[in-house]
């Protein structure tokens, strides 16, 4: 079985930090996040993909669900994250000229308005549906 992975969810001022991505003629946004490195915990994981994929510096604060991802036989784990510091942008390592080269590859970090995530398209589903429940009762609650 492949390594975990584990994604933040991360609220500012009532939006959230997502990815804005063009790949393969598909536009989608995602959770940012990505794979642990051996014996790495997943709190570590998450802080340390945040920072290379959006240069926003976070918290994990507690595990909101582990998913099955079958395509890559892997599970993802989805973490509500503190804000600590940064604006979203590419993190500074090798890959960032080719993720915002063209639309092949396409990768924006921003803040999306969280009254607007309920009619995105968010990838991977598993995570995506778990994502849009947790974001709709905030703004439920929030009226």
């Amino acid at each position: 079985m492949n390594r975990a992975s584990a994604r933040g969810i991360v609220i500012k001022d009532d939006t959230v930090l997502l990815l804005y991505r063009k790949k393969n003629g598909q536009t989608y946004y995602t959770i940012p996040g990505g794979q642990s490195e051996i014996d790495e915990k997943l709190e570590n994981t998450v802080t340390r993909e945040l920072m290379e994929e959006t240069s926003v510096d976070v918290k994990p604060i507690n595990l909101l669900g582990k998913y099955k991802q079958e395509e890559f036989d892997k599970f993802q784990y989805l973490f509500i994250c503190e804000y600590v510091k940064g604006e979203p942008k590419l993190g500074d390592y090798i890959e960032k000229e080719i993720m915002q080269k063209d639309d092949s590859c396409y990768y924006e970090p921003k803040w999306v308005p969280l009254k607007l995530v309920s009619d995105l398209t968010i990838h991977p589903l598993p995570v995506a549906q778990a994502f849009k429940g947790y974001i709709e009762d905030l703004v439920k609650a929030k009226l």
